[in-house]
């Protein structure tokens, strides 16, 4: 099968993972590599297929599977790591480096959630990610994947939602490095979004309009359950300038990201 830089070098020595796992990264656009044995192999695919990020299976601090994980990262230091571990915490050691640690996620592995982290992952990275052999590209993500974990950890960690919005307003003021963005909730019995956070200037004239799913570009993230990043948003048929017209602000970029919780769409955050 030809390399499409989606590949996902999958690492599980101890074969912990899902057995529905590899369907269901091939319905997400994914195509899963696995490897084991030989701290060679993960260098090979990497050459080879292109690999975009590493899924590794990690149960009891197992030197082997930190041996392969070393072996790729070696090689390309940037590539994102998603390591299934006890409790999703990550120990330290396994990257002494806190700006290329893995992202953790609990026992048992559970597909949705690894599908959805590795969208995140991957968005983050962007459609210029760098590849084995290529310069770094100049430009830096708008938002770095440590914020949206922090709201995805406020969605489930409380029903309260003056603390998950306050979690939110946080997490965003600290990490957005963009002119304004949003916070679209989901109202399940009008199908609608509405916005709950908007910040800039013209923030509390967007927050009183509302969006049908799938209008928009948030309102299509919201019903397809997809991230999606517009560099130009006049070239894009799913932008509704509507909001614009009647705020005076003029979006010229989009990146924006479903909030999802067991698989649920609950809401949106758009930049």
């Amino acid at each position: 099968m030809a390399a499409t830089g989606r590949c996902i070098l999958t690492i599980d020595p101890e074969g912990l993972l899902p057995a529905t796992l590899e369907a269901q990264l091939e319905a997400a656009g994914f195509q899963a590599v696995r490897v084991g044995g030989s701290p060679e192999q993960p260098l090979q695919r990497l050459q080879v297929e292109g690999v975009a990020a590493i899924l590794a299976c990690d149960r009891a601090a197992d030197p082997l599977l930190r041996r392969l994980v070393a072996s790729a990262l070696a090689l390309e230091p940037q590539l994102p790591v998603i390591l299934i571990c006890p409790g999703g915490q990550v120990d330290p050691q396994f990257s002494p480096d806190p700006r290329h640690r893995p992202i953790g996620l609990p026992f048992p592995p559970d597909p949705d959630a690894i599908v959805g982290t590795l969208r995140r992952a991957l968005l983050e990275e962007g459609p210029g990610r760098r590849r084995p052999g290529h310069p770094p590209e100049a430009a830096e993500p708008p938002i770095p994947l440590e914020a949206f974990h922090e709201v995805g950890k406020a969605l489930t960690s409380t029903l309260k939602l003056s603390e998950v919005l306050g979690t939110i307003a946080d997490t965003m003021s600290r990490f957005a490095q963009c002119e304004a963005w949003s916070l679209l909730l989901m109202d399940e019995r009008q199908q609608e979004l509405r916005f709950e956070i908007a910040t800039g200037e013209q923030g509390p004239l967007v927050k009183q309009f509302r969006l049908k799913a799938g209008e928009g570009i948030a309102g299509w993230v919201a019903r397809e359950g997809q991230a999606c990043i517009v560099e130009d948003v006049t070239a894009d048929a799913r932008f509704g300038a509507h909001v614009d017209s009647a705020t005076g602000f003029t979006t010229r970029s989009v990146l924006c990201v479903p909030l999802k919780s067991k698989g649920k769409v609950l809401g949106v955050i758009e930049l």
